[in-house]
């Protein structure tokens, strides 16, 4: 379906599910033109521990857990958490979990894995304005040059006048 088309569906069910859920955002953020993935992770109902996944684990940034299941499973760094094609590191850049960040690097994530957006680590941490996260996956030479299926580099979604120029030379 068009992409369009998708967002307003997911807005609609947004709506669906808690209609206050525009109410809970910070009146500066509205005027943004679109909304990150972790608006609506704020909305949801916790889980309890018995039923989390690795990727609950890196939303709570238990950075602990995480570690634990990918010690007993280190495939899973590479498996889609979403239909979006979100992998663990992006959810981790998403959420400013730096130190998650480096538990999957040290256990072989691919730093500039995109997902079905085309969208790196470096991409939602720079729409997110994550200064920490940019900073630590700049440090660990992740590609600046990768464009998302919008032809966005990660520096043309950051917001922010001054984190835009504290990396601007580095982006």
């Amino acid at each position: 379906m068009p992409k369009e088309e998708a967002m307003k569906q997911y807005i609609a069910k947004v709506d669906e599910l808690d209609p206050d859920w525009m109410d809970k955002i910070p009146e500066e953020a509205k005027d943004i033109s679109w909304f990150s993935v972790s608006v609506l992770a704020k909305t949801e109902k916790p889980i309890p521990d018995y039923k989390k996944t690795l990727v609950n684990w890196i939303h709570d940034g238990n950075l602990a857990k995480v570690y634990k299941i990918l010690g007993d499973d280190p495939e899973l760094m590479n498996v889609p958490c979403e239909e979006n094609g979100m992998l663990p590191i992006h959810w981790a850049a998403d959420r400013g979990h730096d130190q998650i960040i480096l538990v999957l690097l040290g256990l072989g994530a691919d730093i500039n894995a995109q997902d079905m957006e085309g969208q790196t680590a470096l991409h939602y941490a720079c729409s997110i304005g994550h200064e920490a996260v940019i900073k630590m996956l700049l440090e660990h030479n992740c590609k600046t040059d990768i464009t998302d299926n919008d032809g966005l580099l990660a520096k043309d979604i950051i917001d922010d006048p001054e984190i835009k120029a504290q990396f601007h030379h580095l982006l």
